[in-house]
Order: structure tokens, then sequence, then C-alpha cells
């Protein structure tokens, strides 16, 4: 008949205990590590990553419920915090401004755009003209 190992099974049990206690941590709130990190530290190495969970990954302020911790069953029943303000939305956009800008956008868009197609044109009509003076050049030499 195998003996009882007493240590062995308070080591399981510590282990489990971690487990599930960074399973239950929100996430974020962890310390030093993001919580899958932890959760994977505390699988593989057993004792030393449970030991490192509770003493450095642990959160550390009170809004962490504990399942032993009366205050976070008194906190249950208390009203929800109030949410901060909104930011002051920016006044909102009349539709002569709108209109205005769009088609002075529209009005830069078309003069650069014509300027881009006259420069086109200029390199292809001196394109034109070199390849003409290469012709008769070589037309003269031949």
């Amino acid at each position: 008949m195998p003996e009882f190992d007493l240590f062995g099974f308070l080591l399981l049990a510590f282990w489990a205990y971690c487990i599930f206690d960074v399973i239950r941590t929100p996430d974020g709130n962890t310390e030093n590590l993001p919580k899958i990190i932890w959760l994977l530290i505390v699988i593989f190495l057993n004792f030393v990553g449970g030991l490192a969970w509770l003493l450095l990954g642990r959160p550390r302020h009170s809004d962490h419920p504990s399942r032993f911790d009366i205050r976070s069953a008194i906190r249950r029943d208390a009203p929800p915090p109030v949410a901060p303000a909104a930011p002051a939305a920016a006044p909102p956009i009349r539709d002569d401004d709108y209109q205005r800008k769009r088609d002075e956008a529209i009005r830069r868009y078309n003069a650069e755009r014509e300027q881009e197609l006259k420069r086109h044109e200029e390199e292809m009509e001196r394109r034109a003209r070199e390849l003409r003076q290469r012709e008769q050049g070589t037309s003269e030499s031949s």
C-alpha cells in the first residue's frame, strides 16, 4: 500500500491554488508580466513558479478580490463608481463651412493635377524633340 505523502499533497495544493489564482486575476491587473506568461510560469515551474507568482505577479492593490476577503463582499453591494465625464465634443461643423472647405480642396486638387499634366506633356514633347533630333542626326550621317 503506497504511503500518503503529506508534503507532496501540500505542494500539489499550493500549485493548484496558484494556477486558479492566476486564472481568476483579471487581465491587465498582474504585476511585471502579462497574465498568460504568469500562467505558463506557474504551470511549468511548479513550486518556484507559484512562489514567484505570489511574490512578484499577484496584484498588490485592494481591488483584486480574494475569496476570503470580507471587504470584497461588502463592495459588491456598494453602488458602482461614477464614470468620469466624457470630454467635451468638438463644435458641430456647419454645412456651409464644410461645403466651402470641400470646394476649396477640390479646386486645389484640380490645380495640382493640371500642373502635373502640363509638366508631363512638356516632358513628352521634350523627349519627342530629342528623338527627332537623334533620328535626323543618324539619317544625315548614314
